[in-house]
């Protein structure tokens, strides 16, 4: 039986460490909306150690010991660094503070498979949130939606539309460059999405295909959809956009997405699609068919891929 003996990295400090977390999360194509959140849920963790202290000199204790302290933070506080002295305020999300601590745990167990560490992963209290439904628009929203908007603010029309017959997260639409458009194929080339598996290839349906072609031909930048990649400018922009029609909470630009995934299950029910190819063109993870790979897609798959998409009709 073989032994291994390894040897602890004491040196290793916290910023260190997470600038090689980060690394290989962009080696593996993480989306640059997720680097930004890391970054920002580091900013919160510096607020209670020295990014310059070692790693092995933390404990499992320590995460225990800040989520309380981060539970009273407003939910401003790492843009202003000012914490209200008395009254109410409102405070990090239990979402938000679940998603940190989430990330905490992720970069922990990297530092331990990097042997910068041998504590344990960190524990954490899930915390309760209010979580809000997202629902489908209806026919009449979507109506309102590209008709008030033409006027409004057109290039919102292209982002629902494109929503609708792609099932793209806001975030992938805002960083999709001219580079991932293949306009010989008609193939919309996903290359950075919020998880690893929402990498992947979707056919551009017929009614999308001349905002494409107009916008690959006539931007002026290496970016599709926007002028510089940036999430959080168009994303408050599509939401004004939106918002300024429909008043209902539960429906936002993720409604699209919503939209597409009923049309395809409404397929599916008919024996039109497959719930494989379904998964294929959400994004969604399919550990039982570990066959198919975005990057081996063989005639027969695009096909069905094609085929499925060009149902689509609202």
């Amino acid at each position: 039986m073989l032994h291994f003996k390894c040897e602890l990295a004491k040196d290793t400090t916290i910023k260190d460490g997470f600038e090689e977390f980060l690394k290989y999360k962009q080696d593996e194509g993480i989306s640059a909306a997720s680097i930004k959140t890391y970054k920002t849920f580091y900013k919160y963790l510096l607020i209670f150690c020295n990014e310059n202290k070692p790693i092995h000199f933390f404990n499992n204790n320590f995460f225990k010991e800040i989520q309380e302290d981060i539970k009273k933070l407003p939910k401003n506080f790492i843009m202003t660094r000012h914490k209200p002295t008395d009254g109410e305020y409102e405070k990090l999300s239990g979402k938000y503070i679940n998603s940190m601590f989430s990330f905490y745990k992720n970069l922990w167990n990297f530092f331990n498979y990097k042997n910068y560490t041998i504590e344990k992963p960190v524990e954490y209290l899930v915390l309760k949130t209010k979580t809000t439904n997202i629902l489908p628009f209806d026919t009449l929203e979507l109506q309102v939606l590209i008709r008030e908007n033409t006027a409004y603010d057109s290039d919102i029309v292209d982002y629902i539309k494109i929503g609708l017959y792609t099932g793209m997260r806001i975030s992938e639409i805002i960083e999709l460059k001219k580079d991932n458009i293949d306009l010989k194929e008609n193939l919309i080339n996903i290359t950075k999405s919020k998880t690893k598996s929402g990498i992947r290839i979707i056919p551009i349906h017929k009614n999308i295909k001349e905002i494409i072609n107009k916008r690959y031909e006539e931007t002026n930048t290496d970016y599709l959809f926007s002028e510089d990649g940036n999430i959080n400018k168009y994303t408050k922009r599509i939401s004004k956009g939106i918002r300024k029609f429909i008043k209902e909470p539960s429906k936002s630009f993720h409604s699209t997405r919503k939209n597409f995934t009923q049309k395809l299950y409404e397929y599916q029910q008919q024996d039109l699609i497959q719930e494989n190819t379904i998964m294929r063109l959400l994004g969604h993870s399919n550990n039982k068919n570990l066959s198919f790979s975005v990057y081996n897609l063989n005639k027969i798959d695009l096909d069905i891929l094609r085929k499925s998409i060009d149902l689509i009709e609202y």
